[in-house]
């Protein structure tokens, strides 16, 4: 295994599954964030671990970000989607 867990927000998309399948060919520990189990079985198959939370929801991504020395993003924006912010505070 490489060091270090990578939690990968937006795994169940395009993009972020195959973020995850190439992290886990390259030996790193995987944490799929998820918003509904059901549409990680396939990450899970591959040998993810599911975390159920919303990357726009702060007070579910502490159970998510526990242990993970990275995090990738695959979150979605195009038409009808509108950018959301993903915490509480402020950046100064």
């Amino acid at each position: 295994m490489q060091n270090g867990k990578i939690l990968v927000v937006g795994a169940t998309g395009r993009v972020g599954g195959a973020a995850v399948e190439n992290l886990l060919e390259e030996g790193f520990e995987v944490r799929a964030l998820v918003r509904r189990p059901e549409k990680g079985e396939r990450l899970r198959d591959m040998g993810a671990e599911l975390v159920v939370g919303n990357a726009t929801a702060p007070d579910t991504l502490e159970d998510a970000v526990r242990g993970c020395s990275s995090i990738f993003s695959a979150l979605a924006a195009g038409p009808g989607l509108e950018p959301q912010r993903t915490s509480s505070t402020e950046a100064t």
